[in-house]
């Protein structure tokens, strides 16, 4: 994903403006160390060796400023999009 492109301005649900929110299960790191040993004895222990699965190895998504989206707004897009997927993240619990 390329952001800062025209395509990733706007929110695809209600057309608000977007901005970058660090990811909330890597912490901004875009993943994480997981040799698979409990006790871990790596030389680099701060290697990266899983990508995050919500930022895909980013560190960071595009999220929109006027969460939370309404019941409306978000049976108007599903109409729109002729679809039940939701694209993008889901935000942090």
């Amino acid at each position: 994903m390329s952001y800062g492109d025209d395509d990733y301005d706007y929110c695809p649900i209600c057309g608000s403006a977007l901005e970058l929110e660090s990811c909330w299960q890597c912490h901004g790191e875009g993943g994480w160390h997981d040799c698979g040993e409990d006790c871990c004895c790596c030389l680099v222990k701060d290697e990266i060796t899983v990508d995050c699965d919500v930022c895909d190895g980013d560190g960071y998504y595009l999220q929109c400023m006027a969460l939370p989206h309404t019941d409306a707004q978000m049976a108007a897009y599903r109409e729109r999009a002729g679809t039940d997927v939701v694209p993008g993240p889901e935000p942090a619990p």
